[in-house]
């Protein structure tokens, strides 16, 4: 297992997910503004960095597949925020913004997950 976690924000379901087997794609987004002084000057406003995650897997059985599918319908645990938390850095709130899923012919799951840092 990867140390991957993904949880219902209140704590109560937690599931690890697998180790990403196509590898995990990390950006960061600054939030903020460009102002302009009185004098001229401009001054850069950083008030936030929203991070997005997107984990990719091949061949995921259905038992794999299951509990991440039922995070991303939110049928089961609501739609969200949900916490994920990578090895050895805290928890933090995320939405699931995208699951682009293709099932092979033997019945594996070719699937990813997008977490955008709420």
């Amino acid at each position: 297992m990867s140390g991957y976690t993904l949880a219902r924000a209140d704590g109560s379901f937690q599931i690890t997910l697998p180790y990403p087997s196509r590898g995990t794609g990390r950006a960061a987004e600054l939030i903020g503004s460009v102002r302009t002084t009185l004098g001229g000057r401009q001054v850069v406003q950083r008030v936030a960095v929203k991070r997005t995650w997107t984990l990719s897997w091949t061949r995921l059985p259905e038992a794999v597949f299951a509990p991440i599918e039922a995070f991303w319908l939110g049928a089961v645990h609501g739609p969200g925020p949900f916490l994920f938390a990578e090895p050895d850095t805290p928890a933090v709130l995320v939405n699931i913004t995208a699951m682009p899923d293709t099932v092979d012919l033997l019945g594996f799951h070719n699937a990813g997950l997008t977490l955008v840092e709420v």
